[in-house]
């Protein structure tokens, strides 16, 4: 929907990774790569643990046994 990529384009713009001109369009930023290389990857151990449901191994147990199901999409 259209102002799902507004939304997004915007992000983009604010974060340094796109450059929008009136009449030529929207590019990428020469710095693309050098802004996501200075950020370093998330810790998804600490997101998960400072999220509001904690880990379950039966569910990670679930879900590997799952992904190994022909039946399953």
């Amino acid at each position: 929907n259209q102002s799902t990529v507004i939304t997004a384009l915007d992000e983009l713009m604010a974060d340094g990774l796109i450059q929008g001109k009136i009449g030529a369009g929207t590019i990428v930023t020469n710095n693309t790569w050098s802004l996501l290389a200075t950020n370093p990857p998330p810790d998804w151990s600490d997101y998960v643990k400072a999220g509001i449901h904690k880990p379950s191994k039966l569910m990670v147990r679930e879900i590997n046994e799952a992904e190994a199901n022909k039946k399953l999409i």
